[in-house]
């Protein structure tokens, strides 16, 4: 497990980024008026969510082709960006750093990568963090 995937801390949020790699689709709800439109998806028909209609206007986050959120910048473990951070659901505005959610998305993201995603090396760090921040 990467340093930054320690469940112990130190719980530096740009330096990990787990809860947006493995902690399951991030629900947008219709409270959520800033979370720009075309970063969210329908929850109909996904596990763990009712339906569109019967979860009355409920979305998710977009995740990208390896499944972490689709606003996530970066590369999880070195350096990382929320892409809508100003504008991100309320649930990701109130996730806190070394709470237990964070400790389990810490420690199924590091699962993740044990199993065979490669996280770059620190010498990497410095181009990757410049391209986050973009």
């Amino acid at each position: 497990m990467t340093p930054a995937f320690s469940i112990n801390g130190p719980f530096d949020c740009q330096a990990c980024g787990a809860c947006c790699v493995a902690a399951g689709p991030v629900a947008v709800y219709p409270a959520d008026v800033r979370v720009p439109r075309h970063r969210t998806r329908s929850v109909r028909r996904m596990v763990g969510f009712a339906s569109y209609e019967a979860d009355d206007g409920v979305r998710c986050m977009k995740a990208g082709a390896d499944g972490r959120c689709g606003a996530l910048k970066g590369q999880p473990g070195i350096a990382v960006s929320c892409g809508i951070y100003d504008r991100r659901p309320a649930v990701c505005a109130d996730f806190q750093p070394g709470s237990d959610f964070c400790r389990d998305a810490r420690r199924n993201a590091g699962a993740q990568y044990a199993r065979g995603r490669s996280v770059p090396s620190r010498a990497n760090a410095a181009a990757i963090t410049r391209r986050a921040a973009s």
